[in-house]
């Protein structure tokens, strides 16, 4: 973890209190044309003395622009359940409602499970 480029960003939190995304996307984005890391099981080096064959090649990363957009929105953070509080009903989108009923339901169940015992 020290060696990681991120670690000025950890320093000061607990593990349980860090963030899922702590920078915007286009500062974790990857080159385009860079190979992915990690996929070398799914994905074998090619053989130099064979011919390439399609479906083994690597994959790498693409330019911005040939992601669909859904794609961007990964990076984005959810809203917390205190915006989703301060928000009206009637104001709210069908998304940010469905995500207030998970965390409402989410900390119902962490307390009933903690009355039982469990």
């Amino acid at each position: 973890m020290m060696n990681s480029p991120l670690h000025h960003l950890f320093r000061s939190r607990p593990m349980w209190q860090r963030p899922y995304s702590t920078s915007p996307p286009t500062a974790l984005a990857m080159k385009p044309g860079t190979p992915i890391p990690g996929m070398d099981s799914i994905y074998p080096k090619p053989d130099p003395k064979k011919p390439t064959d399609p479906d083994k090649t690597p994959p790498v990363a693409k330019s911005r622009e040939e992601y669909p957009k859904w794609v961007n929105n990964l990076a984005k953070p959810l809203p917390t359940l205190a915006y989703l509080r301060s928000i009206k009903i009637e104001e709210g989108t069908d998304y940010e409602m469905r995500r207030y009923l998970k965390l409402v339901r989410r900390i119902q169940i962490k307390e009933n499970n903690s009355v039982a015992g469990l």
